[in-house]
């Protein structure tokens, strides 16, 4: 998927269980008082998507996070980069960019694999699991409600490449963020965010 995108950070707490919490920082979200849930305001015709990417991110071990899908038309999660693009009229929204994330788009839902990857569902998931292995390559998608898997990103590379010298280069550990992008039809409920489980 491609759009012009713009990000608005978010706050994650220090503790075992990290709380995102997602801040107005000049986009169309409508951010709620306790700061777990965000909703879009742009109009049907808004040419831009607002994004909301949690602050602080994780470069080892396991996380897990559920964000609650109810009540929204169109919707994105999943984690990427800290390194991504932010601004720009068109940002490619895949794993050769550094994002790894799945929503569900005029009423289809759709993995940004490359090339993309359409799938069906049994039925419409009201909250969505990300669970990501840092080490081992990989961030899946569930329905918590099923307890199904929804998709699959296998091999992930989630270091950046750094060149020296060529032929040399070495990785650099970096950080991925959870992602969020709600929709932004208006009437739309928020996207509600629950703690971050680190392992």
């Amino acid at each position: 998927m491609a759009g012009s995108m713009e990000f608005a950070e978010g706050l994650v707490g220090e503790a075992e269980e990290e709380t995102i919490a997602v801040v107005q920082t000049g986009g169309d979200e409508a951010v709620n008082k306790d700061g777990d849930g965000v909703g879009g305001e742009g109009g049907a015709e808004s040419d831009s998507h607002h994004c909301v990417l949690a602050k602080k991110g994780f470069s080892s071990g396991r996380f897990y996070f559920q964000v609650e899908v109810r009540g929204q038309t169109g919707w994105e999660v999943g984690v990427v980069r800290e390194s991504i693009q932010r601004k720009g009229p068109w940002i490619y929204l895949r794993p050769e960019q550094g994002v790894w994330t799945l929503g569900l788009y005029h009423g289809q839902y759709q993995a940004n694999a490359s090339p993309p990857a359409p799938f069906l569902l049994g039925q419409q998931p009201q909250k969505v699991g990300v669970s990501v292995d840092y080490e081992g390559g990989c961030v899946s998608f569930y329905d918590v409600d099923s307890r199904t898997l929804m998709y699959c990103f296998s091999g992930c590379c989630f270091n950046a490449s750094r060149f020296s010298k060529l032929p040399y280069y070495y990785y650099n550990r970096t950080n991925i963020l959870p992602f969020f992008r709600p929709s932004d039809r208006p009437g739309d409920g928020a996207l509600t965010i629950s703690p971050v489980h680190q392992r």
